[in-house]
Parts: structure tokens; sequence; C-alpha cells
């Protein structure tokens, strides 16, 4: 059961999930080129234009609320130690007084890039 418990770990680590993203996505284009081969372009248009979108979303983020990042709600810099790995415990604490303005900044900054990648995707 250790045993099993070691390997599951393993398999759900954080740090394999880009391996699995990339995976899936060569999985995927592989189907597309099989079905639909003049469609890539289009696909990877469209992929483009919504990554496009998240990041102009997060960065209408940051310039409206400057001063409200959720970084800013830690209760040590995170680029001191960038590999934080604490077991049994957050990765990087945030300040007990400022628990829910940190929920409240990071919800508000996952709206705005969704908004943002909702509105050019829909406009596809």
């Amino acid at each position: 059961m250790e045993a099993l418990k070691k390997l599951w770990k393993r398999i759900t680590s954080s740090r394999l999930w880009w391996l699995y993203c990339i995976i899936l996505t060569a999985g995927l284009a592989a189907l597309l080129y099989w079905f639909a081969p003049v469609q890539i372009p289009v696909a990877i248009y469209k992929v483009c234009l919504a990554l496009g979108a998240g990041l102009a979303g997060y960065w209408l983020d940051r310039a409206i609320w400057p001063y409200a990042h959720p970084a800013g709600y830690l209760a040590d810099d995170w680029r001191k130690e960038p590999d934080a790995d604490n077991r049994d415990n957050a990765d990087y604490p945030i300040v007990n007084e400022y628990r829910w303005p940190f929920v409240a900044a990071m919800l508000r900054q996952a709206l705005v890039v969704c908004a943002a990648m909702g509105a050019v995707c829909l406009g596809l």
C-alpha cells in the first residue's frame, strides 16, 4: 500500500503536469492532423488569440490594481525561494490578517483574465 501511495505521489507531481499537457496537446494535434489537416492553421490561430487575450487580461488586472496583486499578501517574498516545497504546509504562506483580501485578489484576477479570454473567444 505504501508503494502505491509513493507511485501516486510521483504520478501526480506538479512538475509532471507540463509533461502531461504536452502529451495531451500532441495527441490532440495528431488527431486534428489525421481528421482535418486543413484546420491546423485555424486552430493554431485561435489558440494564439486565446492565449494573447489571457495575457492581456493579466496585464489589464496589473494595470488597474497595481497595489493589490495577490503576491503582495504573502508572508515572505516568493522570489527569495522560487522552488519552495514545504511539506504539510503552504509553499508560500499568507499573512493571517490578509487571508480574505488575498482570496478576493486571486478571484478578481482570475475573473479579469477569464473575461478577457471569453470576450476574445466569443468574438471568434
